[in-house]
């Protein structure tokens, strides 16, 4: 358990963390309630953020993989955890959703950058690297852009006959009920009339997920698939791949959550770059062809790429404003 006045007054080292079991529960969920109001309330207060962020993406990593911090291990731990802590991390900014929806109020002002009319009737919606935001259409619908991503729409037309936007990244969309709405990405189309998912297109990729409603998705090659609530379509060599995949997952990454299934490890290594405007290299070059099952958070750098190394037994560290991963 917890002692509240004596633990309060200690500022707990990532070592402690990961070996105090009232902390291992709280990462896991398993907390009792004045355990969870604790380590809440301590999480919150730390102007260091690292400790407690390097210690929850050790665990994690560890839950992952299905390990347990057992007292034989602790040395080897420590051991791995410092050799994959090279440097302090960058912290990304972003905004926070409350704060958006102010913005969105004085958005003639305040969204210089991520809200530009290309011409007198294109609108274009972007983001730069490390920058996760939310706009709100025309209509009423809502959308969240990934980091390095655009949508643009032709501001006359929208709306009137139908609801046309072309992306180029990625973007989750809550659809407002109406007239047909269309978003176009080189790779594919998906069409609702009012639903909420998430769509991926970034070279060859094109992945669609729904989350509410139905979706329906085509290819260039005139190949289509209607989706239901917790289904996903991806397109591989021409060909249409549907699977189940979880609600909570589904556009999660908006909250800063990044979930992934045996994909490859170059594919995650470029998200990372993009949410936190890094450069990672993969040496040897074979090695970004690993594949990957788990999730990251956008909060923190290390904390991110511990999540991604430690359940493929690999490494990384930074040098010479470059992120280095390899083998261990």
């Amino acid at each position: 358990g917890v002692t509240m006045t004596t633990d309060q007054e200690h500022i707990w080292t990532t070592e402690e963390l990961i070996e105090h079991q009232g902390f291992i529960a709280y990462v896991r969920g398993q907390a009792m309630s004045n355990e969870q109001a604790y380590w809440d309330s301590y999480c919150a207060r730390q102007e260091d953020e690292k400790p407690v962020h390097q210690a929850r993406a050790f665990i994690l990593a560890l839950v992952s993989t299905e390990r347990e911090v057992l007292d034989p291990d602790i040395d080897q731990l420590r051991a791995e955890l410092q050799s994959q802590i090279r440097k302090p991390a960058t912290r990304r900014m972003t905004w926070h959703r409350d704060a958006f929806r102010w913005a969105a109020v004085f958005i003639g002002i305040l969204a210089i950058g991520y809200f530009m009319i290309d011409g007198p009737e294109q609108v274009v919606l972007r983001t730069a690297g490390a920058e996760i935001e939310e706009f709100i259409l025309p209509d009423g619908s809502q959308v969240t852009l990934n980091a390095s991503s655009s949508l643009t729409y032709q501001k006359s037309s929208f709306n009137k006959s139908d609801r046309i936007l072309q992306l180029n990244g990625q973007a989750f969309f809550i659809v407002e009920k109406g007239k047909p709405f269309v978003v176009q990405t080189a790779e594919g189309d998906v069409t609702v009339l009012g639903t909420s998912f998430d769509v991926y297109q970034r070279d060859d990729d094109f992945i669609v997920a729904c989350k509410t409603g139905q979706v329906r998705v085509s290819d260039h090659a005139n190949q289509s698939a209607i989706l239901s609530p917790g289904q996903e379509v991806s397109m591989s060599s021409n060909k249409m791949n549907k699977i189940k995949k979880s609600l909570d997952q589904i556009g999660s990454w908006g909250k800063g959550t990044f979930y992934y299934e045996a994909v490859r490890l170059r594919k995650i290594l470029d998200e990372v770059e993009r949410q936190f405007n890094a450069k990672i290299v993969c040496q040897p070059v074979g090695l970004g062809d690993q594949l990957y099952s788990g999730y990251f958070i956008n909060t923190h750098l290390d904390s991110a790429l511990m999540s991604i190394c430690w359940p493929l037994r690999i490494q990384y560290e930074h040098r010479d404003n470059r992120i280095i991963v390899s083998r261990q």
